[in-house]
């Protein structure tokens, strides 16, 4: 009896939490969100096959390039933390007002939009790298590689779609 009055707790407790979950992502979500791509895809992916490449110079590189990483993470840091660095075209306001001309803002804004897909093809064929190693030698990089990596950028097109069609934030 004591085990059923615990069990229908349980039940309506849960019930409960799932009704209070948020359906959106914050700002510690966002990041968390981010480091993980950065850390799964980024470090592990880009290092090994460097290493591939070039074997221990790679540690060189980054000892070399680490106060140009530096030079440009922390001030772009330091702008997301204002009011500006968090409004959608916060980037373009601030390049437009700071150097004084929409033409730089413009190709500013389009040199990040550029670099937004680079990154975005490069994680999906890293996310294909990942499916095509868990598959066990199942499937071959040779032919599976391309249409792994076109079908997650689809589903992830799909996904981010379909989360923002009632959404006033995705608009």
């Amino acid at each position: 009896m004591a085990n059923d009055d615990q069990g229908k707790a349980e039940a309506t407790s849960s019930q409960v939490l799932i009704g209070r979950l948020r359906r959106d992502l914050g700002t510690l979500e966002s990041y968390a969100a981010l480091l993980g791509i950065l850390i799964g895809a980024g470090i592990f992916t880009v290092t090994s096959r460097a290493w591939t490449l070039t074997g221990p110079s790679v540690i060189l590189g980054y000892v070399i390039l680490l106060p140009v990483v530096l030079a440009t993470s922390v001030p772009y840091a330091a702008f997301l933390s204002t009011p500006l660095g968090r409004e959608p075209g916060g980037e373009y306001t601030h390049i437009s007002r700071t150097l004084g001309g929409y033409r730089i803002a413009f190709i500013g804004t389009w040199l990040k939009i550029i670099s937004y897909i680079g990154a975005l093809a490069f994680l999906a064929t890293a996310l294909a790298d990942y499916m095509i190693q868990f598959a066990g030698g199942r499937l071959q990089p040779e032919i599976h590689r391309l249409p792994l990596a076109l079908g997650s950028l689809i589903s992830f097109i799909w996904s981010t779609s379909l989360a923002c069609a009632g959404s006033v934030v995705c608009r």
